[in-house]
């Protein structure tokens, strides 16, 4: 929530009491866990038997006062991509 267009406090679920035309919701941020589907890749082992991998990863947010939602996605795309060559 912002009072004044600067960050003043992340609001609890239930009830919250705002001041009008001082305070505002900027961004909401849903806690609900966020399916990602790896992309199909293809690997070839030490004695040259070539796999075709693939793979969903789950997110949950914890904290939403640190999470940056479209930087999230995208690192964490990366990340699968990665543990799968491994």
């Amino acid at each position: 929530m912002e009072r004044f267009g600067k960050f003043s406090r992340v609001l609890n679920p239930g009830l919250n009491l705002l001041i009008p035309f001082l305070e505002d919701i900027k961004y909401v941020q849903s806690l609900k866990e966020i399916t990602l589907e790896i992309p199909s890749q293809s690997a070839v082992t030490h004695d040259n038997v070539t796999l075709h991998l693939d793979g969903v990863l789950y997110l949950k947010v914890v904290d939403p006062y640190k999470v940056k939602i479209r930087f999230l996605l995208c690192q964490t795309t990366q990340f699968g991509n990665t543990r799968t060559k491994f």
